[in-house]
């Protein structure tokens, strides 16, 4: 690993500690960001509802 902590450094859309971008992406029921559907909002949710944070 490129540094001394033990969670990387995720870069790409955002750039946040890997562990906190899962949870990041998790909260959004797998898809960080929204689609643009009118239904997408209720679908994430709806996927996300029983999802714990790691």
């Amino acid at each position: 690993m490129p540094d001394a902590h033990a969670d990387g450094l995720f870069v790409a859309e955002a750039t946040m500690p890997f562990v906190q971008y899962l949870n990041w992406v998790f909260l959004r029921g797998g898809f960080p960001f929204l689609t643009g559907s009118s239904d997408a909002l209720q679908i994430t949710d709806a996927l996300a509802e029983d999802l714990l944070p790691l």
